[in-house]
């Protein structure tokens, strides 16, 4: 009889036991959940705040003005704004902002990004360079590049069509503009240099516009391009030294008395990668904004 009653027990203390044991997990699912939900609703506010910003405040060379210094708005007679900048911009070169210990944000605007759908491959064919990829192979890499993007089947002398894809056993070329940077993996020969330089997906954007803003080039891609000239870009940056015309930039990086200026500039586009991080959150859009009886802005998701 007692050993049947220990028996009982034994049993009502392991079902006790797991009961609790699955009541914690539960409850540990649940405040999770609300953790997320949190971190959504914290991220979704931060990326509306920063896309009013940008389809309705200033931008100058130094990034987008958030309101603050009302000497910024001042014009002369000619309705000019007397200042270049306004001293409380957000940057749009990628930096990041801490808001608190669960918010990050970073605006990018596309200027300062390599554009893989221009029929130009300068900086790309630069940013290859940098990487130790020799002048056959970059030339071949943007003929690859070029006949995935154009619009018909002709080969490239040392770029590829869909018969090579597909003796390959690989997706054909899209014969379109490229729609995201992460289409570059379905590159023949790309694949294996985004294996070892990942982060480019991260440096290339889609406008067509050969044109770099230097004011927007993130510092890591600053360091391939111009890497002797990175230190003192940091630190002008951080003091709110920003390039206003592109006698400025020469002055600070001397390289490019060698580069045509058709291929840089001091201004930004239409376009802005805003990003947003949590612990349990991140998201990156695309705000392009409108001109004339355009949308004010216009949001896609990357």
């Amino acid at each position: 009889m007692l050993v049947a009653v220990l028996a009982v027990v034994v049993v009502l203390v392991l079902l006790v036991s797991i009961s609790t044991k699955l009541l914690e997990t539960r409850l540990e699912m649940a405040r999770q959940a609300k953790s997320q939900a949190s971190d959504i609703a914290i991220g979704h506010g931060k990326i509306n705040e920063l896309t009013y910003l940008l389809a309705t405040q200033r931008h100058t060379a130094a990034g987008v003005s958030t309101g603050e210094n009302p000497q910024g708005t001042l014009r002369n007679e000619d309705g000019f704004f007397i200042l270049p900048l306004t001293g409380d911009e957000v940057r749009l070169d990628g930096f990041s902002y801490r808001v608190s210990p669960r918010l990050s944000f970073s605006l990018q605007n596309t200027s300062g990004l390599i554009a893989i759908n221009s029929a130009d491959a300068f900086w790309l064919s630069r940013w290859l360079q940098a990487k130790g990829v020799n002048y056959f192979e970059r030339n071949k890499l943007s003929q690859i590049l070029h006949d995935w993007a154009d619009e018909n089947d002709w080969q490239q002398p040392a770029g590829a069509e869909h018969t090579t894809y597909e003796a390959n056993g690989l997706l054909s070329p899209s014969n379109y503009l490229f729609q995201h940077c992460g289409e570059l993996h379905h590159l023949i020969d790309w694949g294996a240099v985004l294996s070892q330089h990942s982060d480019f997906v991260s440096e290339c954007a889609l406008h067509r516009s050969p044109v770099l803003n230097l004011n927007a080039v993130p510092l890591h891609l600053w360091q391939d391009l111009f890497p002797n000239s990175v230190k003192t870009i940091e630190a002008q940056r951080n003091q709110g030294a920003w390039f206003i015309s592109d006698s400025s930039a020469l002055n600070t990086e001397p390289a490019l008395l060698n580069i045509s200026d058709q291929y840089f500039s001091t201004l930004i586009n239409r376009g802005t990668l805003v990003s947003v991080i949590t612990p349990l959150y991140q998201k990156t859009v695309l705000i392009e904004l409108g001109v004339g009886n355009l949308k004010p802005f216009v949001r896609k998701i990357q």
